[in-house]
């Protein structure tokens, strides 16, 4: 039995061109990344599912309350050297905050949000042992204090802690 591709000349046989493969191949790559983009997910914004459960519910936000910026400067925690320095307190609930421990550790999220009419500061953690750790802080602005829980996300536990303004 013969084969049809022997029935035709040489020359004139499809044989699969280099360059239409490579068109293929690239298409087919640009394909997959785009649709890796578009659907991987976003860590940043993934919590444990029992922090939510483990953490207060906040009210919307709301307009900065009068003199936000007593948020401003070093906060430490009272059983060590843990740093907290907010660097701005935006309109829109956002906060320019950065931690250390004693070294810089990345803060994933920074934010003010009023809850029955309290200062609440919450700082969401992102880091190697840090996946998703968060404090959650109360402004006392009267004692020049946040007092609130932080959330160990490595361990599961939640503990309550203490922070003074540095002078």
């Amino acid at each position: 039995m013969k084969n049809k591709q022997q029935d035709i000349p040489q020359e004139k046989r499809k044989v699969p061109n280099a360059k239409v493969r490579s068109l293929w191949i690239a298409g087919w790559l640009i394909t997959a990344t785009v649709l890796l983009v578009l659907f991987w997910p976003d860590s940043k914004e993934t919590l444990p599912s029992n922090l939510s459960a483990s953490q207060p519910k906040m009210e919307s936000k709301k307009t900065v309350p009068a003199g936000q910026d007593r948020l401003l400067g070093r906060w430490v925690r009272s059983d060590g050297g843990y740093v907290i320095e907010i660097r701005e307190a935006t309109s829109d609930g956002k906060l320019d905050a950065a931690y250390f421990n004693p070294n810089p550790i990345n803060v994933g999220k920074s934010e003010w949000q009023l809850k029955d009419e309290k200062l609440i500061v919450v700082v969401e953690l992102r880091d190697v042992n840090y996946p998703g750790s968060l404090y959650t802080l109360e402004f006392r602005d009267a004692e020049k204090r946040m007092v609130g829980t932080y959330y160990q996300a490595v361990e599961g536990t939640t503990f309550d802690v203490e922070f003074a303004r540095e002078n």
